[in-house]
């Protein structure tokens, strides 16, 4: 049997065993709401993620990133969810790609 074919362009790290938080905006008939999720991956072009609630394969959301130690700050960004999938104990996992960025991220052909 083949090896699954790579899609990605960038490496993507592991984000689970460091200090990292990804908020997810939702905006809903009651209002705009956040929903703490878990960044399981980040590359220069997208993440993965896990989400308490699903969201749709198609959609653009807005998520704060909130990297620290050895990358420090806070990254707003816009990302198309491009894939979803159940993830155990009721969860969502996702996988995203950046549409924009408050902060570069300092990848090919970035200054």
């Amino acid at each position: 049997m083949d090896p699954p074919v790579e899609h990605r362009r960038h490496k993507r790290f592991a984000m689970t065993s460091r200090a990292a938080k990804l908020t997810l905006f939702r905006e809903t008939e009651s209002g705009p709401e956040q929903e703490d999720c878990i960044l399981l991956n980040l590359s220069y072009s997208g993440m993965g993620f896990r989400a308490l609630r699903p969201v749709q394969e198609g959609e653009e959301r807005r998520f704060l990133i909130d990297l620290q130690a050895p990358v420090q700050g806070l990254v707003r960004v816009k990302a198309l969810v491009r894939w979803v999938r159940r993830a155990p104990a009721g969860f969502w996992d996702a996988g995203a790609i950046f549409v924009e960025s408050t902060k570069g991220w300092l990848g090919p052909g970035e200054e």
